[in-house]
């Protein structure tokens, strides 16, 4: 259940790598996808008793909200659940009181690192390929059922990676949210005083518009989920701020080897990972 990049992601993959029926219950109007069953909200509530029962429900919702997640686990507490969301402590969350609640409830958390967006609408089946996917379970849920999501990620082709939510999204506010904030800083920094169609802005160089290329993606930065967040983001980013204070200073004391040494940990870390 679910709309967006994600949740569609998950239908095409799903259809065409793990269940013999899926089902998708998106939250607006989306485009069909083949194999699989589209089903209204009104649909997908009506009792138990009139439907089949139900072996997976993933809930991939855009918004976090505990009370309409538990709407949509309430009537299916045998099978097993898994909530996706960009925090995994939120979803760890939705689990915890879900399991609070039914005892029973076998449920799970997951963040899933998608594939780049381009390369995941060529072929959306093969969007969890290869890709690392964060997993927690929620109190009382047994290992089994987390054993199960774990075989559930592999069905689709992704590395299930079991890690405290709290941990998960502290590094998150580093390497994902900080991201775009840091761009942005940049952007803001870059535009000031600067006229459209202007020579300062003709003579912006290459560099900048690579670092901050991530702003002129379809990327939704959303404020009010930053805000909610700002416990973990802002102190990212006064990290960051004094990172970059350290270098100034470095820069000004004219000590070549201390800047190359600042400069070293970057480099060597970036070179770990691929182009994407």
């Amino acid at each position: 259940m679910g709309s967006g990049f994600g949740a569609r992601l998950l239908a095409h993959a799903l259809a065409a790598r793990a269940a013999a029926e899926t089902e998708w219950i998106p939250e607006r109007a989306d485009e069909a996808i083949p194999g699989v069953t589209t089903l209204s909200r009104t649909e997908a509530l009506v009792e138990e008793s009139e439907r089949t029962p139900v072996d997976l429900l993933v809930l991939a919702t855009q918004k976090s909200s505990a009370v309409e997640s538990l709407v949509w686990i309430a009537p299916h507490l045998s099978a097993l659940v898994v909530v996706i969301s960009d925090s995994l402590v939120e979803a760890h969350g939705i689990g915890n009181v879900a399991t609070g609640l039914a005892p029973e409830c076998l449920a799970t958390a997951a963040r899933p690192m998608l594939a780049p967006r381009l390369a995941a609408e060529e072929s959306p089946d093969q969007g969890f390929v290869g890709r690392p996917v964060a997993i927690a379970s929620a109190p009382r849920t047994p290992e089994a059922a987390l054993a199960s999501a774990e075989r559930f990620w592999i069905l689709l082709g992704a590395i299930p990676v079991v890690v405290d939510p709290e941990a998960l999204d502290r590094r998150s506010a580093a390497t994902e949210w900080l991201a775009p904030w840091s761009a942005a800083a940049l952007a803001r920094l870059g535009a000031a005083e600067v006229a459209r169609g202007s020579s300062e802005e003709l003579l912006t160089g290459p560099a900048f518009l690579e670092a901050t290329e991530i702003l002129a993606r379809d990327l939704e930065v959303s404020v009010p989920t930053a805000v909610r967040r700002a416990k973990r983001i802002a102190p990212a980013l006064r990290s960051l701020s004094g990172d970059l204070a350290r270098a100034a200073d470095l820069l000004e004391s004219g000590d070549v080897s201390a800047v190359e040494d600042w400069l070293q940990p970057a480099f060597s870390f970036r070179r770990r990972f691929p182009d994407l």
